[in-house]
């Protein structure tokens, strides 16, 4: 087997790691938790954003995927992409507020960046969603990129912020459901043998 073919291989692995749409149902329902949060001043939603990210995919993927597609390892190499990704993340997220509520923002460049913030926020989302998107292979992240990306960027304007938001959550939600049930359909489940 040469190299090509391995590189082939190792991309479809990563591919289907997101073929079931768990993860889209992950990232809409976040987003919605936070349009509501932001909607009805409801804090509990952080609350269930945290455990959506943290136990709704590995949970879903474990009662639904694994009867269907068997249980696959991310390669080493996969696995420190994904966290090298949430570290970046991270820092690109504290950095961005640091300098929106630091003395660096007295300088005019500042100061547009503070004033227009939730712009800024969305063109930071849309890019990394989009870097993300190609980086794994995720296509539908360009989508959701897009999708995430209007609510920052046209703000207040037409419909208030957090609608905007529930309305993207939800649109992702939906698109998440929809492979779902399409990957349910399409991959039956397979008798495992016990182990």
């Amino acid at each position: 087997m040469n190299k090509i073919d391995l590189k082939e291989i190792q991309r479809k692995i990563t591919t289907s790691y997101f073929e079931d749409g768990i993860w889209d149902l992950a990232i809409g329902l976040i987003f919605l938790s936070f349009g509501l949060l932001l909607q009805y001043d409801l804090p509990v939603f952080v609350g269930v954003a945290a455990a959506l990210i943290v136990t709704l995919a590995p949970l879903l993927k474990r009662a639904i995927t694994l009867p269907r597609y068997g249980q696959f390892q991310l390669l080493q190499r996969e696995k420190r992409r994904f966290s090298m990704l949430f570290l970046l993340t991270s820092l690109l997220g504290l950095a961005f507020f640091f300098f929106i509520f630091s003395s660096l923002n007295e300088s005019s460049l500042g100061k547009m960046i503070q004033e227009n913030s939730l712009i800024f926020l969305g063109i930071v989302w849309g890019a990394v969603m989009i870097f993300v998107g190609y980086w794994l292979s995720f296509q539908r992240l360009y989508i959701y990129a897009f999708l995430i990306a209007i609510p920052f960027i046209t703000a207040e304007w037409i419909m208030p912020f957090p609608i905007k938001m529930i309305i993207a959550g939800g649109i992702i939600t939906l698109i998440g459901f929809a492979v779902l049930v399409r990957f349910i359909q399409h991959y039956p489940k397979v008798n495992l043998p016990e182990v």
